[in-house]
């Protein structure tokens, strides 16, 4: 150390007294307990100035004094150095830090340049700086950097189409290291399921912002892919399969893959579609042809009595449409006028009609023989009775014991069948439509 000691005024001492300056140079080894600071030389060499010229000398003497000092040796563990810890900024947050190294040292160097206990720093970067404490130097180092607003960003994924029919559970994933997480479902977890089709959002925070994203969830809900049942064609009729729309891919049982085909032949068509999501819907349709119809006829002309009717029976068929020439639109009807009937049947595909002629009479008058010779000589071998129409007779033939030898509903003109004795018979006629009662006798001879 240097030592250059300016005496002063001893306490006790009268102004005026006479001292002498003395300076030196000394390096302390360490370990000194005390220095001695005065004149080591005598009176005589010694040359005394007076301090203060306006007064007179009041004494050739002079006299040293004695003081103490401690003399510690300095090492880096005697200071400390520290401009603080690494700090991150956001991006859209203006830089502007100062850096203090503490007081206390000799000299400063920055990494900038600087020779300041402080500095300040408006750019990201590593900022050092070199401290003297007169026996070497401390270093610190400090790291300022920037961070993205938004950190390494996270979706939720596209849209998704659910093709599981009934319940199920998604998984919708976010990524670690935000502060606060928000759903619009009310959870604040980070990673939710979706249990239900519908669109979700979420909202995530940290230091410098947040993010957010969406995804709607639907679920496949398949349907027919036909606008129309089982389709009945007529003979030589072609139809366009053209199913719904809106699908990635067609896969039809006949090996086609195209959306539409044209059947021209009786079968059963099945077409599966399969959307871009990968959600498949099957359905089919039965395509058959129509046969001919089938030919009806209403029967013979008739002749009625008076105020006679009669039903007239068509068996109808499914798809057909029934039209009398009168406006009649049924099948089947009950004829109680004269006239031309006809009826004609007709689907999509065929049409067939007939028709006949009902004539009315008065059925009062009938003719029954009153003899009959079943010799099989083709004249009056059968009890034959005439009426003016077909109708409805029923008989009794007795022989004359009274005894019933015969009977038959809706008689056909065709009695005797067999041989019978010759003799005389009593008959007993009943006619339904005109309610009336014919009876007599009659010969049987061989």
């Amino acid at each position: 150390m240097q030592v250059s000691p300016q005496i002063t005024n001893p306490p006790g001492r009268i102004l005026g007294t006479t001292y002498t300056k003395i300076s030196g140079l000394y390096t302390a080894t360490g370990g000194e307990k005390y220095i001695t600071i005065g004149n080591f030389v005598d009176d005589l060499n010694t040359v005394a100035h007076q301090r203060n010229p306006t007064s007179p000398p009041a004494s050739s003497f002079c006299y040293y004094l004695i003081d103490d000092v401690s003399v510690i040796p300095v090492t880096a563990a005697n200071y400390s150095l520290n401009i603080g810890p690494d700090t991150v900024y956001c991006d859209n947050q203006p830089i502007n830090q100062t850096l203090t190294a503490p007081n206390g040292f000799a000299a400063y160097e920055w990494s900038t340049g600087a020779t300041t206990a402080s500095i300040q720093v408006t750019q990201p970067g590593t900022y050092w700086v070199n401290a003297d404490f007169g026996c070497g130097f401390l270093s610190d180092t400090i790291r300022i950097d920037t961070k993205p607003s938004f950190i390494e960003g996270f979706e939720l994924g596209n849209d998704t189409v659910i093709c599981a029919q009934g319940p199920f559970r998604l998984p919708l994933r976010t990524k670690r290291g935000f502060t606060t997480y928000t759903w619009n479902t009310g959870d604040t977890t980070q990673n939710i399921f979706a249990t239900a089709p519908g669109t979700y959002w979420i909202t995530a925070t940290y230091d410098c912002g947040s993010i957010s994203d969406t995804i709607v969830i639907e679920q496949f809900q398949p349907g027919r892919l036909f606008s129309f049942t089982d389709t009945v064609l007529c003979e030589g009729e072609s139809v366009n399969l053209n199913p719904a729309s809106g699908f990635a891919r067609y896969h039809w049982t006949s090996g086609e893959t195209s959306q539409s085909i044209t059947a021209s032949q009786a079968g059963k068509y099945k077409v599966t579609a399969t959307t871009a999501a990968g959600c498949s819907v099957s359905d089919s349709v039965t395509i058959s042809f129509k046969a001919p119809v089938m030919s009806f006829s209403l029967g013979k002309d008739t002749v009625l009595c008076e105020n006679q009717t009669m039903k007239i029976e068509v068996p109808a068929q499914p798809g057909f449409a029934y039209l009398w020439n009168d406006g009649v639109k049924m099948a089947s009807r009950t004829i109680n006028k004269p006239g031309i009937y006809k009826l004609t049947a007709s689907d999509r595909c065929n049409s067939f009609s007939d028709e006949m002629e009902v004539k009315y009479r008065d059925c009062n008058t009938i003719f029954v023989p009153n003899i009959v010779t079943p010799n099989h000589d083709n004249h009056n071998d059968f009890f034959e009775i005439a009426t003016p129409t077909n109708r409805k007779l029923n008989l009794k033939i007795y022989n004359r014991w009274g005894v019933l030898v015969y009977e038959k509903q809706d008689y056909r003109n065709n009695w005797p069948k067999e041989n019978i004795s010759s003799g005389t018979y009593y008959y007993l006629l009943s006619d339904p439509e005109l309610n009336k009662t014919y009876k007599g006798w009659l010969e049987v001879t061989q």
